[in-house]
């Protein structure tokens, strides 16, 4: 079994880590992962050169995909925009092709929408990375998906990091201090403001709070940028702000030196940070929304979206209660291997879906 796997976007785990596990998995020969130059840069790299049976294929241009793709009898589609735009369901290929969608099925464009209608009468299957997407996209389009849940790669993402040790690689000098980790895109749907708003409460209750705030700045983050920028300003001290892209693998330092992880996305496919700080022993408060629910379960405390107020409160709460920042951190741990929440698992579950169609 030989299959084609297109990248999307810069999540790495998903275009390198996943493809790296599918290539040690029973049956299969070869793994072809054509990726953009940028995620290969940003961690990819690392799995290119321990993969046995990996072949890196740069995007290339549609006119000779068709070539590449008929070697294979998998071809494994993930970018919705991309596959429809370049009618890639009319590739040629010698087996099953299967797509992967990667967006929450909550706000679909008309234009989205008729590309995932022709998506589903062309694959032979079609899997989405959790059950709050399975059930959006059933509603919406009247087809229910497998779901494969995304995950985390141990090897990387793990508690062997000292804490002391990764907050002097991150130049935070006080080991008292307590750090605050707020980590995603900075656009509207991942509500940093929230956190902006509870760190004035937050700071009132445990004023040797710092708050880490790992970003990556997308176009609309204008009003995000300004608001920070006001909040750095009146909490100078205590706001730390990166707004620099970190390799994959380097992202270990940021959870492992965080006492809390705040996630307060309100819309999300999966939730890789959740599983990421997860991994890495780190307690989360995330906002009850989304797929939160579903890949926390009792590892997480969850507040109420839009609420600041519940949002500081829970912050606090899990800041003060050594007991209960243990509890959180171990049941983190616990349900990454219960629930498979793992590349490893991931690739294991598309690998036996790969071979069931052919």
């Amino acid at each position: 079994m030989k299959a084609f796997f297109q990248s999307v976007g810069v999540l790495v785990g998903y275009n390198f880590a996943l493809p790296y596990y599918l290539s040690f998995c029973k049956h299969v020969k070869e793994v072809a992962v054509e990726f953009a130059p940028w995620s290969f840069f940003m961690g990819g790299f690392y799995y290119l050169v321990h993969g046995r049976k990996l072949r890196p294929i740069p995007r290339i241009p549609i006119r000779t995909l068709d070539k590449i793709t008929s070697k294979y009898n998998i071809l494994h589609l993930n970018w919705l925009h991309y596959v429809v735009n370049h009618q890639l369901l009319n590739v040629n290929v010698r087996g099953a092709k299967i797509y992967t969608h990667h967006g929450s099925g909550r706000y679909l464009s008309p234009y989205e929408l008729k590309g995932l209608q022709s998506i589903v009468d062309k694959v032979d299957a079609f899997v989405v990375p959790s059950h709050f997407v399975a059930k959006n996209l059933r509603q919406i389009i009247g087809y229910k998906p497998l779901v494969i849940h995304h995950g985390v790669d141990p090897r990387i993402h793990n508690v062997m990091l000292d804490k002391g040790k990764a907050k002097k690689c991150l130049g935070i000098s006080n080991n008292e201090e307590k750090i605050v980790l707020w980590n995603a895109r900075m656009s509207p749907e991942k509500d940093l403001e929230i956190l902006l708003d509870a760190i004035p409460m937050i700071l009132r209750s445990i004023p040797n709070t710092s708050f880490l705030i790992k970003g990556r700045t997308v176009r609309e983050r204008k009003r995000i940028i300004a608001k920070l920028k006001e909040t750095k300003r009146n909490f100078k001290r205590n706001v730390m702000v990166d707004i620099s892209w970190t390799p994959y693998h380097k992202m270990v330092y940021h959870y492992r030196c965080a006492d809390v992880f705040v996630h307060t996305s309100l819309d999300e496919a999966f939730g890789l940070t959740l599983v990421e700080a997860m991994a890495c022993g780190t307690p989360v408060v995330a906002a009850n929304t989304a797929t939160a629910p579903e890949i926390l379960g009792n590892a997480g405390i969850l507040f109420t979206p839009h609420d600041q107020h519940d949002l500081a409160e829970k912050v606090v709460k899990v800041l003060i209660d050594e007991k209960l920042k243990g509890r959180l951190s171990q049941a983190g741990i616990e349900r990454i291997e219960k629930c498979g929440f793992t590349w490893k698992d991931a690739a294991k579950k598309y690998a036996s879906l790969y071979s069931s169609l052919l």
